[in-house]
């Protein structure tokens, strides 16, 4: 163990002392900027259409969301193309789309209408946080209209045919991307992801960024850069840290602090069962012990300064100011750190700005010029999650190259009002080994355990049963010479007579 710890770090070590050279190699690929945005189209409208024409886009006012309901980037699948809007997710591995009407979706991909579809004849299912949907897994061609010179992949596809609280009413998207790695992909790791397929096809770099900004006024808006790093999308250093396992993005967080006071909890707590960064995933979702340590401190915090009641903070209340007229500096930030190496660590001081998130006034009961929030950290029994509203804090890299995530204070338009922004702090000196604050599951060594004590029990069950048999023989065997011996006897006695 500990060898592999230390060729661990000295891997992500050697990478991190050589920017300059990643930096000449990163103007040797392609690399594209793709819009996230929000969908104008009306009710029933054909899917049936041409891709927009190329245009060139400013990265500040070209994504669109909604709160609470994700980023999606448009793609055209098919022959002729179907115009799709995809929910991007770096929690999930699988391109899949709707390939039947649902309710609470304004369109869907039809797949008899493709001249290059394939079925593939594999059922798959794919189970989430909330929801599930099942499909078959197919292939096609697909393209993403905002590309320069995208002429398609030949990619994996699922069509999904039935859902169960999967697609969100009001959403705009009727497609997921997910972004993982292919050892999460259904129906098993060897369907290669549509990024996996991106890299090989068209000869880009095994890396991808998100630039996520939140709401600005009514509508969100961000970035999804595929290929390489665009530097105009932060401010300062981009920091990175070691990617720990390659399924979802696995990180280790080593300690956690609520304005400057720690937690001061077993760090294998705070990635109870594991921590990954998900874009698919609105809050940040806390094991339960964690979360309710963080609220236990905010409450002391703020109690003083802000009346707040207390089912805001389990998320089921908004809070209401008139004019946004909100006491930011009666909140304190919420810091997660992380290992670089062993002894060096950085912060991600999260700000109110990002873990009270605003929602549109549609959304609320109350009169347009208030402006309301919801807190948006929330227990989890599947660990941590680092979801959307953290991850608008920041311009995030997910450079799977090198198995390692950047993290840049974020450049998006708002922070420049604010008072105070969510940004990376560090690296600095802290002698901590990450290793220590994983949480390994036990699960097959259990299993294992089980299966021995069945065994054993079957075998000390059988030995018992032949021993009481062999008992039961030996006693009715004795049982059988003495009466022999009496009948003999009995005899002898009758002779003598």
């Amino acid at each position: 163990m500990y060898i592999r710890f230390h060729i661990f770090w000295l891997y992500h070590t050697a990478r991190f002392i050589i920017p300059f050279f990643q930096l000449l190699l990163e103007t040797q690929c392609l690399m594209y900027k793709i819009p996230l945005k929000l969908s104008t189209k009306l009710l029933n409208e054909a899917v049936l259409v041409e891709p927009k024409a190329q245009q060139e886009y400013n990265w500040n006012i070209n994504l669109r969301g909604s709160p609470g309901q994700g980023y999606y980037v448009e793609m055209a699948v098919g022959t002729p193309p179907q115009m799709i809007d995809a929910l991007v997710d770096t929690g999930s591995s699988n391109f899949a789309v709707a390939a039947s009407p649902h309710k609470n979706i304004e369109k869907f991909f039809n797949v008899s209408m493709s001249e290059t579809v394939i079925n593939l004849g594999f059922e798959v299912s794919v189970p989430y946080t909330q929801g599930i949907w099942k499909g078959f897994l197919g292939q096609d061609i697909v393209k993403i209209p905002s590309y320069e010179n995208s002429s398609g992949i030949i990619s994996n596809v699922a069509f999904i045919t039935e859902s169960e609280q999967f697609f969100i009413n009001g959403s705009h998207w009727e497609a997921i991307l997910g972004l993982g790695y292919r050892e999460i992909a259904k129906p098993s790791s060897s369907t290669e992801p549509l990024f996996d397929s991106l890299v090989k096809q068209m000869n880009i770099r095994n890396i991808f960024s998100l630039h996520l900004c939140g709401l600005n006024g009514s509508e969100m808006a961000g970035s999804l850069i595929l290929g390489g790093v665009d530097h105009s999308l932060h401010t300062g250093a981009l920091e990175y840290i070691p990617i720990y396992k390659e399924w979802y993005y696995e990180v280790v967080i080593t300690d956690i602090y609520i304005g400057e006071t720690s937690l001061e909890m077993d760090c294998k707590e705070y990635n109870f069962d594991k921590t990954i960064v998900d874009s698919g995933t609105t809050n940040l979702l806390l094991p339960t012990r964690v979360y309710n340590r963080i609220v236990d401190l905010l409450v002391e915090k703020v109690k003083n300064m802000v009346f707040i009641p207390k089912k805001f903070w389990e998320s089921l209340e908004l809070l209401c100011w008139k004019n946004d007229k909100i006491p930011w500096e009666s909140f304190p930030s919420v810091t997660m750190t992380f290992s670089v190496s062993y002894n060096l660590s950085i912060d991600l001081v999260i700000s109110p700005h990002n873990y009270l998130r605003k929602m549109k006034n549609e959304d609320t009961r109350f009169t347009p010029e208030n402006v309301c929030y919801k807190f948006s950290i929330a227990p989890s029994d599947l660990g941590t999650v680092v979801g959307a509203v953290v991850m608008e804090g920041f311009y995030i890299v997910f450079d799977r190259e090198a198995s390692k995530l950047g993290f840049g204070t974020t450049a998006c338009h708002d922070t420049i009002n604010r008072g105070s922004v969510s940004f990376v702090r560090g690296p600095y000196y802290k002698e901590q080994n990450a290793l220590n604050c994983v949480y390994t599951k036990l699960e097959s060594h259990f299993n294992m355990l089980l299966i021995a004590t069945a065994t054993m029990g079957t075998v000390c069950v059988l030995c018992i049963t032949l021993l009481i048999l062999l008992v039961i023989r030996f006693q009715a065997l004795r049982f059988c010479l003495r009466q022999q011996e009496h009948d003999q006897f009995s005899l002898l006695n009758e002779a003598h007579k």
